[in-house]
């Protein structure tokens, strides 16, 4: 797909990667083909994406990693993508020393829980016990949408972002940094 985009285009200006995917269980549980698909897609799959997209991308050109809280903190059943995500955010770092002398950063994008379908579909009945108790632990007192993290993404490609590099921003209103018995 980028390869075709580059061809096309002529060009890739910005590289948003946000592809997962996972089996949902706890480590102990986990077979070679969950963890196989689990990095292939996510880690492999960046990596490719990074590698096409750099050969058509010029000095302003952006790269953004969307990750997730698993990739720092526990989160039952995530723990197969938590390494992955964990991983991509240490390649951040890398690539942005990679691809900085040619004017392109690299940075990602880690959030805890939004209000999405995806997140009410995963989560179920419990998705509005969670995202309350969230709610209540964070700085802000609600957890974001969707848009308001797309919005951090979009921040990351302006022009005046380009000394940005190399950073996980975590768009979480503050409750990754809430002590576990703040109330």
């Amino acid at each position: 797909m980028v390869r075709r985009v580059g061809e096309e285009l002529g060009r890739v200006d910005i590289l948003i990667a946000n592809a997962a995917a996972t089996a949902f269980r706890p480590l102990l549980e986990l077979k070679p083909h969950h963890l196989a698909r689990t990095f292939n897609l996510s880690v492999g799959g960046f990596v490719a994406a990074v590698q096409e997209s750099a050969r058509f991308m010029g000095a302003g050109g952006r790269v953004v990693m969307i990750s997730g809280i698993d990739s720092i903190r526990f989160t039952a059943g995530h723990g197969a993508l938590g390494a992955a995500k964990a991983a991509l955010e240490s390649m951040v770092r890398d690539f942005a020393f990679e691809l900085g002398p040619r004017g392109i950063t690299v940075n990602g994008v880690n959030f805890a829980l939004i209000d999405s379908d995806s997140s009410r579909l995963y989560m179920g009945e419990d998705f509005e016990r969670i995202a309350h108790a969230a709610a209540e632990r964070s700085a802000l007192k609600r957890i974001p949408s969707a848009d308001e993290i797309a919005a951090v993404v979009c921040l990351i490609c302006m022009p005046d972002a380009a000394f940005l590099t190399g950073q996980t921003i975590m768009v979480d209103g503050g409750l990754s940094l809430a002590s576990p018995f703040v109330l």
